[in-house]
């Protein structure tokens, strides 16, 4: 018990030294950039257009042709799903990596 303030204090100085070491050296903070733009969020984006196909065996829905993914979190604003032939506004996202994009929301106009 009569040592322990002294080991606590060579520890706290250790780590102190070696914590300055490292941030001279540059060895704390090298985060690679690629690996931190994976993390955002993917962005929102508007289009309209006229529904070509719904397909909802498939939860696929084809504006413009382009297709696009839907599924129980997709917010409808006009309570139902639109058909063939229908003019929609939709905002959807395509997350980085698997190339497709996902409905978060569609309005019939």
């Amino acid at each position: 018990m009569k040592y322990l303030p002294q080991i606590l204090m060579s520890g706290l100085l250790m780590l102190q030294s070696g914590m300055i070491a490292a941030s001279t050296t540059g060895a704390l903070g090298k985060i690679p950039v690629d690996s931190a733009k994976s993390y955002r969020a993917p962005e929102a984006k508007k289009l309209s257009g006229k529904v070509e196909r719904v397909d909802s065996a498939t939860m696929i829905m084809v504006i413009g042709n382009v297709s696009y993914h839907y599924d129980s979190r997709l917010v409808v604003l006009n309570g139902t799903l639109p058909k063939a032939g229908e003019q929609v506004d939709i905002i959807y996202q395509q997350p980085p990596g698997n190339g497709g994009r996902q409905l978060i929301q569609i309005r019939i106009n």
